[in-house]
């Protein structure tokens, strides 16, 4: 995914503009949310090597948190700018990148921003059961049926309120 984005700045269109600069293939949003989101993996990798104190499993909530909310903001970023210029690309017979961006970089964003929250529930857990001393168990149950809620409002929202363009893309966000 990082070596398609990088390889857009140093490609070019038939008009000599650089395939990073064509609206939609590379938005700056998208760019954005994907910066923050190494800044809070960075933070959750120096976070998590702290187990000396409990109260440090809140924090790393709210990192994982943080997280998975840029990366899924961005990857609707992606999907929604490179809907909108769909039909500018296709005029300049850039449809292969068309098809490149979501193969390549939203599906590789959305299966990371799946992880992520993933990872999230994880954590919770991991805090319920450590912080309230929950058993295992009902800690564990509590984060399926929360993770349930998050899949079902996705599907809910797919079959609902989503572009249908977006059936393309097959990550989780």
């Amino acid at each position: 995914m990082l070596a398609y984005c990088w390889s857009l700045l140093f490609r070019s269109t038939s008009r000599g503009q650089p395939l990073c600069c064509v609206p939609g293939l590379l938005p700056v949003g998208y760019l954005v949310c994907h910066s923050l989101s190494s800044v809070f993996n960075t933070a959750f990798v120096l976070l998590a090597g702290r187990t000396d104190r409990k109260y440090f499993l809140i924090v790393l909530i709210f990192v994982m948190l943080a997280l998975a909310v840029s990366l899924s903001v961005g990857v609707i970023i992606s999907i929604r700018q490179l809907w909108l210029g769909r039909l500018r690309l296709q005029q300049e017979g850039l449809l292969p990148h068309y098809w490149l961006v979501i193969g390549l970089q939203q599906n590789a964003c959305g299966f990371y921003a799946g992880w992520a929250w993933i990872a999230l529930f994880i954590n919770i857990d991991n805090a319920i059961i450590n912080l309230a001393d929950w058993p295992v168990t009902s800690s564990s149950l509590l984060c399926l049926c929360q993770l349930f809620a998050l899949l079902a409002a996705y599907v809910t929202a797919d079959l609902s309120i989503l572009d249908p363009t977006c059936a393309s893309s097959s990550g989780p966000t």
